[in-house]
């Protein structure tokens, strides 16, 4: 395995009618599965829900959008473009409740380490696994 030691580029945002769906689709999903808590303003303590759920919930969004533009007609490093700028949006819409209250502070940094570091190499690796079919083989 090698180590790269940033992501790769990252294209420009294409406006693509699957991925807003699937942007839709997955903002009421999220609504279904972790519906709102109805709390006084005064208990700021209280959350939606955990960051591990919301982690784990844009993963598997991440899964599905790049499942979801594979097949569109657009260079590589647009669709990274576009399928990160998705994220971006399901970010804002999960994580703004649920950020827990000292964290707030540093809140666009922790977005940006998040989005364009993690889930940017997050994406690299499972391209790279889903174009090399490492899923499919036996071990």
């Amino acid at each position: 395995m090698v180590l790269n030691p940033t992501p790769n580029p990252i294209g420009q945002v294409q406006p693509v009618s699957i991925i807003q769906e699937l942007i839709i689709r997955l903002r009421n999903q999220w609504d279904v599965e972790v519906p709102p808590v109805n709390t006084p303003w005064w208990k700021f303590w209280a959350q939606r829900c955990s960051i591990h759920l919301a982690t784990l919930f844009l993963l598997n969004c991440l899964d599905d959008l790049i499942i979801g533009i594979d097949k569109e007609l657009i260079i590589g490093a647009d669709k990274k473009a576009t399928v990160l700028d998705a994220i971006n949006n399901l970010y804002d819409y999960t994580i703004k409740e649920i950020l827990p209250i000292w964290a707030r502070p540093i809140a666009g940094p922790i977005k940006t380490y998040i989005i364009y570091t993690l889930m940017s190499n997050t994406i690299d690796f499972m391209v790279a696994k889903y174009h090399s079919a490492v899923w499919l083989k036996s071990t």
